[in-house]
């Protein structure tokens, strides 16, 4: 399983990706959520990019 929060700087879904036995992936939208930048040097830059 691997859980991640997916969307713009402003708005994201927590989404959960789940692997199959057959190979194949589920994707699961979970709620709402905020990223928060991480910040200092190895974090992101002016504008969101890191």
């Amino acid at each position: 399983r691997l859980v991640m929060p997916v969307g713009d700087m402003e708005t994201q879904i927590l989404l959960r990706v789940t692997r199959r036995e057959d190979g194949s992936f589920f994707e699961e939208q979970m709620m709402g959520c905020r990223f928060v930048p991480l910040i200092g040097e190895q974090g992101w830059r002016n504008g969101g990019e890191s």
